[in-house]
């Protein structure tokens, strides 16, 4: 059983089913009584609540000639999936395969959607001619397997009735392809739609005449101006001293009596700090 509902179901909806093949680990079968529906099963299961533990009884009703079953805590009828006592009634009874009703079609994963018959057009979404016959045949079919679904003879009619149909239909289908393969007007498009370039417009407002720059050579320049700032005002003053020291015929200092003579010499001399000084002393 558990490997029909993964061939089938969703990943999401099996770990759901899983959890409840698990969980059969703490039920036992108590007790068995006949009825007129068929057998009543007593399934006792141990519950954890936090740190306490108990004991709490569901009864199972089994019919062996359906092969239907119907448990007290009702958690098929709530979310569609089997819980672990009617599990537990299954095993019991040798059930390796459950029928088609208990596969519910919302969770399959081996169907196709009607979303997806949808063509994508320029003109938006709408529902074609051959969407609308799907949807129609669907609700046709979902009426009749509701109807002829109590009924073995007339469910092996209709099925055998709907396999004809499908591989006349599926030999059809391939006979068209191979035509429409050999023909070569096939083809050509004439309904399609050519797709240009957009038009080209002005922008709104002046062009742009600065360069865009990113955040980091941005903030890069910003630094180096700051650097490079406090460095050239020096050497401008460093300039004028200089310039000033070389109008000046001579200097004289009173820290020592002494009186020190500059020769004029050529500005850049004094800016490469080759100047040569006299000494005389009296």
């Amino acid at each position: 059983m558990e490997k029909q509902f993964q061939t089938v179901y969703t990943i999401s909806k099996f770990k759901e089913i899983q959890a409840e093949f698990v969980g059969k680990v703490y039920c036992d079968l108590i007790s068995s009584s006949e009825g007129c529906f068929g057998t009543t099963y007593e399934v006792r299961e141990d519950l954890f609540c936090g740190h306490q533990r108990k004991k709490k009884s569901f009864f199972v009703s089994f019919n062996r000639d359906k092969c239907e079953v119907v448990c007290s805590c009702h958690l098929f009828e709530f979310r569609g999936i089997l819980c672990r006592h009617s599990i537990a009634v299954l095993i019991r009874n040798d059930v390796s395969r459950l029928p088609d009703r208990y596969i519910l079609h919302r969770w399959r994963r081996d169907i196709r959607r009607p979303y997806t018959r949808i063509a994508l057009k320029y003109d938006g979404l709408r529902n074609s001619p051959g969407q609308l016959r799907y949807e129609n045949l669907c609700t046709a079919f979902a009426k009749v397997a509701d109807l002829a679904a109590d009924d073995e003879v007339r469910a092996g009619l209709i099925m055998e009735w709907i396999q004809l149909q499908a591989q006349e239909l599926s030999m059809l289908k391939h006979i068209g392809e191979k035509n429409i393969d050999n023909d070569p007007a096939s083809f050509k498009t004439p309904c399609s739609i050519d797709v240009g370039d957009p038009k080209l417009t002005k922008r709104k407002g002046a062009p742009r005449k600065v360069r865009k720059k990113s955040p980091l050579e941005s903030t890069s320049n910003k630094k180096k101006k700051k650097n490079e700032a406090p460095s050239t005002n020096r050497g401008k003053r460093l300039t004028k001293e200089l310039i000033k020291q070389t109008n000046e015929p001579k200097i004289l200092a009173l820290e020592t009596g002494a009186e020190f003579e500059v020769e004029n010499q050529p500005s850049m001399e004094l800016l490469t700090g080759t100047t040569n000084f006299t000494f005389d002393t009296q």
